[in-house]
């Protein structure tokens, strides 16, 4: 396990998410995908591909797995920057790509978000 997986990991788990062990699914083709990791809130997956660089070939390869599997997926680029196409492919595709340091700021922004949902409908509720 490399530092960038490692931190992913981490702050799944301080956020409250589950990572799901091995992050292996089967998509409705029925063939198996390996994400990098696999996360679970108890509500939603969400997948998370880790590449040294991230470029069209790499948002194509993580869009395929998540529409098959129908989880939403994040790339993360270990390295240096995406490339401009790559980022505009991944936007095109609705999936965020993160930089090592993004990931932290990321998972507390799911967090808030889970959070106002719940209180949101807590209200629609009383």
């Amino acid at each position: 396990m490399n530092f960038v997986e490692l931190s992913l990991e981490v702050e799944v788990s301080i956020s409250g998410w589950q990572v799901i062990k091995p992050s292996v699914c089967q998509g409705a083709s029925g063939v198996h995908h390996k994400f990098s990791l696999l996360a679970f809130d108890g509500e939603r997956r969400r997948a998370f591909d880790i590449y040294p660089e991230v470029g069209e070939i790499e948002v194509l390869r993580t869009f395929v797995k998540s529409t098959d599997t129908g989880i939403s997926a994040c790339i993360v680029c270990s390295r240096g920057r995406p490339t401009e196409r790559g980022l505009k492919l991944a936007s095109e595709y609705g999936m965020k790509t993160l930089s090592p340091r993004e990931i932290g700021p990321f998972f507390e922004e799911e967090v808030m978000k889970v959070r106002a949902s719940s209180r949101t409908m807590l209200q629609r509720h009383s």
